[in-house]
C-alpha cells in the first residue's frame, strides 16, 4: 500500500469512528444514514483487500529459497553417483559433465539451474543401466524430475505474487474513488445540513476529514474523488 493511500485509510478511519461516536446526530436524517452504509460497506472492502495486499508476498522468497536449497541437496546426491561411476569406467567427459559444486548450481537465474538439473537427469538416464549399482533406478530419477520441476514452480510464485498485489492495488484504487464520491458528494454536503443544530458532530466529522500524511503529520483538506477518464468525477447513484 502506498504512502498516499495509507494516508486516505487513516482518514476514512477517522471518519468511521466520529460517526460512530456521534450516531444520534445523524441517524433521523434518512440520506445521510443511507450514505453512510454506503461508506461503511466500501470501507470495509478496502480494508478487506488492504490485509490480503499486506500479505501477497509475505514468506515468498523464503520459500524459493528453501526450495531451491532442498532441492540442490538432494541433485548433489545423485551427482555423486554418476562421478563415482564415471571414475570406475574411466568415462572422464562424464566426470567433467557433471563435477558441479552446490555454489555453482546456486548462482546465475532459474533458468541456468534447471538447464543444469536437466543434464544432470539427462545423463542420469543416459546411464540408467549401470548406475544400478550406485543406487539410482527409474524411481530414483522420477523422484528428481518431479523436485525439478515443484523448483520451477514455486521460484514462479514471487512473479505471481507480484502480479497479484498490483491486481489488488488497481481494486483498491478504485474503491478509494467510490468512498471519496461517497464522501464528497454526500455525506460533507449533508453534513452541513446539520452544521446548525449538530455543532459537536459538524466539528469533530470536518476534522476527520483532513487528510493527515503519517509521514510529516501536515493536514491538508480531502480533494474530490478523481475522475475515471480525464472527466468529471462521477456522482454515486
Amino acid at each position: 500500500m502506498n504512502k498516499r493511500t495509507k494516508n486516505k485509510m487513516a482518514m476514512y478511519n477517522s471518519v468511521q469512528l466520529i460517526l460512530a461516536q456521534h450516531t444520534s446526530a445523524w441517524s433521523t436524517l434518512s440520506a445521510f444514514s443511507s450514505a453512510v452504509n454506503d461508506f461503511e460497506a466500501k470501507l470495509g472492502e478496502i480494508q478487506d483487500l488492504a490485509y490480503f495486499q499486506n500479505f501477497a508476498t509475505v514468506g515468498v522468497s523464503a520459500t524459493k529459497n528453501k526450495k531451491r536449497s532442498e532441492v540442490l541437496d538432494k541433485v548433489l546426491v545423485l551427482m555423486n553417483s554418476i562421478k563415482a561411476y564415471a571414475i570406475v569406467s574411466n568415462d572422464f567427459e562424464l566426470f567433467e559433465q557433471v563435477k558441479i559444486t552446490k555454489t555453482e548450481l546456486y548462482r546465475g537465474d532459474l533458468i541456468l539451474t534447471l538447464n543444469r538439473l536437466d543434464m544432470i537427469l539427462e545423463k542420469a538416464a543416459e546411464h540408467l543401466t549401470a548406475l544400478d549399482l550406485y543406487g539410482v533406478d527409474q524411481a530414483t530419477i522420477d523422484a528428481m524430475q518431479a523436485e525439478r520441476d515443484e523448483l520451477e514452480a514455486v521460484c514462479k510464485r514471487p512473479r505471481n505474487a507480484i502480479i497479484n498485489r498490483k491486481v489488488l492495488t488497481a481494486e483498491i484504487q478504485l474503491l478509494e474513488r467510490d468512498i471519496d464520491a461517497i464522501l464528497f458528494f454526500q455525506l460533507d454536503p449533508l453534513a452541513e445540513v446539520l452544521r446548525e443544530n449538530q455543532a459537536g458532530f459538524y466539528r469533530a466529522y470536518k476534522a476527520a476529514r483532513l487528510v493527515v500524511s503519517l509521514k510529516s503529520g501536515g493536514k491538508r483538506p480531502a480533494s474530490p474523488p478523481e475522475p475515471d477518464d480525464g472527466g468529471d468525477p462521477e456522482k454515486p447513484e
